[in-house]
């Protein structure tokens, strides 16, 4: 007998909602990169969460800014600064599996924005042959971005 049968139908319901499509979007919301300005991790001081009033809705999920000038830059140019992997994992996504990344456990490669799941993916792709890494992610996210 199922113990939490509720448990069990929020997964049914949600988790296949939350994790399909190409970007990963919060679990009540359609908010990407966890509301974190994207532009701002290329910037000094980090990732900064985005503001309501610089919203621009891109691949089905909502992006937030810090400023309007942060968001002009996103419009030009959303393949430079949209996470790698569509803010799913980049170490999970090398092992063939879509998890969500946490936005506040990320790098830059090669200009690229790549978040994790936890501090052990993130050591992986540090101490790792990230160009291997990337290439097996790269390979597996053909498969994986649309389920």
């Amino acid at each position: 007998m199922i113990k939490y049968p509720f448990v069990l139908l929020f997964f049914l319901v949600f988790a296949k909602n939350i994790l399909a499509g190409e970007v990963y979007k919060s679990y009540f919301s359609n908010t990407a990169l966890g509301g974190y300005d994207p532009v701002s991790y290329y910037e000094p001081g980090g990732p900064i969460k985005g503001k309501k009033e610089f919203l621009f809705k891109y691949k089905d999920a909502d992006w937030f800014f810090a400023t309007l000038e942060n968001k002009n830059k996103f419009v030009l140019a959303p393949e430079h600064y949209e996470p790698a992997f569509g803010g799913h994992c980049s170490n999970a996504v090398s092992e063939g599996i879509k998890v969500a990344g946490d936005p506040n456990i990320w790098l830059i490669n090669k200009g690229r924005l790549h978040v994790f799941y936890s501090q052990k993916g993130l050591k992986t792709w540090q101490d790792g042959n990230i160009d291997e890494l990337l290439a097996r992610a790269e390979a597996n996210w053909v498969k994986l971005k649309d389920k």
